[in-house]
């Protein structure tokens, strides 16, 4: 037996909350359809669309954000600058840095990235630059754009800002995108900071020099938004000279001052950036790590760098002296003395012209070999073993060249009739 439900015509809202909260505009697609609603009925009087808050609660998303600029560009230097941080980093650089703080011109595209320990150091660094820009160009900063962070919001900071007349702009929270500029520009720096320590194999401290490379290649390359003009022809009106500019973290060979007369004047390091208030060239010392600046440089190209040896084999020509305990194959090395060696030959003996006699096996046993020496050259010579000449022999046995005794306690041979005068 089947009962017959009569279904009572519904609004419109009453049909969205019954089918699951779906939207407004798909209920009337379906009722139009060939595939309608099974049982549904909607009065034709009840159509209104009234906002439904628990859609709201579970359905709501971000408004869009404007990819078009919508305020009037900047034309000059320092009229509008826009300000973010970037830190911390998970590693220190040189000076304790962990920070940098980014002031980008609007007009010119010009970058000034300080780096800094802490994050309450912002004032000081744009006080600073407020104070550059005014001694060196005459020009007044008219308005700063930034995100809502604690920096930009402290109580020193919002003061100098009235005081020297200078409009805040803030974004919304949790919108980044309102700080689109600054934020993109983290991008472009950052990535060539990751780029060059990858190519060069230095250690991630030196994140601080890549820094600063990257934002002197970066004021002084060619910007889209500029119409293909660097920030400093924009700035300054004159296009810039980088021919000087060279890989980073190339290998260098530095003129030094030779510590003896034989060693050697050059040591090799690695070029990091150049130090624009001494007009040198910054290198790192992986010895020390540290890095100086120096004048007389010469740049090695990779193929050079990968012909010579390395450091591992240049150890092995300053190994320290064999013990000669611990290997009886070497020889018995004597240092060198200030004592000359008698070159002379000795004198020959009416005994010398005989034969020599025969020793035995025995003998010739006790007989050690000549001792090897170390010269004043460095070159391994045999020692030559020193034997008295005949007029020490025969001083030494007390008989004369001629036969006649010496006279020990009065140092003299006693006269003969072949030494004596002649009348």
């Amino acid at each position: 037996m089947a009962f017959l439900i009569k279904r009572n015509k519904v609004s419109l809202y009453d049909a969205h909350i019954q089918n699951g909260h779906v939207s407004y505009e798909y209920i009337k697609k379906a009722l139009n359809s060939d595939h309608k609603y099974l049982g549904l009925q909607i009065d034709p009087s009840k159509m209104e669309e009234p906002l439904c808050k628990a859609c709201v609660k579970g359905k709501i998303s971000r408004a869009p954000i404007r990819k078009e600029h919508i305020s009037n560009r900047a034309v000059n230097f320092g009229d509008i600058l826009h300000m973010d941080l970037w830190g911390p980093s998970p590693v220190r650089a040189p000076g304790g840095f962990q920070y940098t703080f980014t002031i980008l011109d609007e007009a010119t595209g010009w970058l000034h990235e300080p780096k800094m320990c802490t994050k309450d150091k912002a004032f000081g660094r744009f006080v600073a630059w407020n104070l550059q820009c005014f001694t060196q160009n005459g020009i007044h900063i008219k308005m700063v754009h930034s995100d809502c962070g604690g920096e930009f919001l402290s109580k020193d900071f919002t003061k100098f800002l009235e005081k020297e007349g200078i409009v805040q702009r803030l974004t919304v929270h949790d919108t980044p995108e309102h700080n689109g500029m600054a934020e993109h520009v983290h991008r472009t720096i950052f990535n060539t900071v990751q780029t060059l320590l990858a190519k060069s194999g230095l250690p991630l401290f030196l994140w601080g020099e890549a820094h600063n490379h990257a934002v002197y290649v970066y004021n002084h390359s060619p910007q889209s938004f500029l119409q293909f003009k660097s920030p400093f022809e924009a700035r300054h009106g004159v296009r810039p000279n980088c021919t000087f500019l060279r890989p980073w973290g190339t290998h260098v060979l530095v003129k030094m001052n030779a510590t003896s007369k034989l060693a050697a004047c050059a040591r090799e390091g690695h070029y990091v950036g150049h130090e624009f208030m001494s007009n040198g060239v910054r290198v790192y010392w992986p010895d020390r790590h540290s890095v100086t600046v120096e004048r007389t440089v010469i740049y090695l190209t990779d193929d050079i760098v990968a012909g010579e040896p390395s450091e591992e084999d240049l150890q092995k020509f300053n190994l320290p002296p064999v013990d000669d305990d611990n290997n009886d194959d070497m020889p018995n090395l004597i240092p060198f003395d200030d004592d000359p060696i008698d070159d002379r030959s000795p004198e020959l003996t009416p005994q010398s012209d005989q034969e020599p006699t025969k020793t035995s096996d025995d003998d010739q046993t006790d007989e050690s070999p000549p001792v090897p020496r170390i010269s004043k050259f460095n070159q391994l010579q045999p020692q030559r073993k020193k034997s008295p000449s005949a007029k020490v022999r025969t001083l030494t046995d007390g008989i004369g060249i001629t036969g006649e005794e010496f006279d020990h306690a009065n140092n003299f041979y006693p006269p003969t009739s072949s030494t004596l005068p002649h009348k």
